[in-house]
């Protein structure tokens, strides 16, 4: 089954709460990465009109981990809970949230914990830091209706940020739900691009699906050769965002047993050599 364009199974919106008539008014239930602000996170328990605050991997094979684990919270959209929330998610890629079809927890939490460990194609078993925007969007974005009907289900509609400031609203699928969630080589790749795909969309100002497969695998190439460091990336954005092939000494520089941040070096000096020819 093909994938579903983004523009049909989302919409862009410039506040969580447009996805509901009365999202000002409605309950809504975050999904929050307590790792990305650890201060403002704990804050979140002092709150007085959160209604629960649960860690999403207590009763799981990870609950070794639920004390930095990712957190359900539970806040009215009209509340300091539901700003301090998206203020979260915003500045710090800190979480989403949702509009579930139902209010019973066990339903909620069994489908959200069945997110956190997934099949995967290697035979194994990958964990998912389904907190992070990158990953969830990743995840839905790849899926096939069939597939992103079983990986919301009950959750219903899902909003999360985006790299550019803005948020993304999916419509939940009426696709007959995959008898089983697991990742296809498509969503592991998927996985595996995710915060590579955000941070070219963060830095280039474009949607998530705007980012080429080229500008992916060139990004993962510079990766794979040592060059990790952001700004180290940025210097060499020319490179990753030509569409052109790289030449056989942008290669040879690649393959060579130098340290990372030579490498940037070497390139960057080709970078200005062809600028100022």
């Amino acid at each position: 089954m093909a994938v579903t364009p983004l523009w049909q199974k989302s919409r862009t919106l410039p506040d969580p709460r447009a996805a509901h008539p009365r999202g000002h008014t409605r309950l809504w239930h975050w999904v929050i990465d307590p790792r990305r602000a650890p201060r403002e996170a704990r804050a979140l328990h002092a709150l007085e009109d959160a209604r629960e605050i649960f860690p999403l991997l207590a009763g799981t094979p990870l609950a070794d981990l639920q004390a930095s684990g990712p957190l359900w919270v539970q806040v009215p959209g009209d509340g300091p809970g539901f700003d301090a929330c998206m203020a979260l998610a915003e500045r710090a890629r800190g979480g989403w949230c949702f509009l579930p079809e139902t209010d019973v927890f066990e339903t909620l939490l069994a489908q959200l914990q069945g997110l956190l460990i997934l099949p995967d194609p290697l035979g194994g078993e990958s964990a998912l830091h389904i907190e992070d925007p990158a990953t969830i969007s990743a995840l839905l974005m790849a899926a096939t209706e069939r597939e992103r009907a079983a990986f919301t289900g009950p959750l219903g509609e899902l909003v999360t940020p985006t790299p550019h400031g803005a948020w993304r609203h999916w419509f939940p699928s009426e696709a007959e739900p995959s008898p089983r969630r697991a990742l296809t080589r498509t969503l592991h790749a998927a996985l595996n691009d995710a915060h590579r795909r955000w941070w070219l969309a963060e830095r280039q100002a474009l949607e998530l699906d705007d980012i080429s497969d080229d500008a992916l695998g060139r990004l993962s190439r510079l990766n794979a050769s040592g060059i990790t460091q952001r700004r180290h990336l940025m210097r060499l954005m020319p490179l990753i965002i030509d569409d052109r092939p790289w030449t056989s000494a942008v290669e040879a520089v690649l393959d060579g047993p130098q340290p990372g941040w030579q490498k940037v070096q070497a390139l960057a000096e080709r970078l200005d050599n062809v600028t100022q020819d």
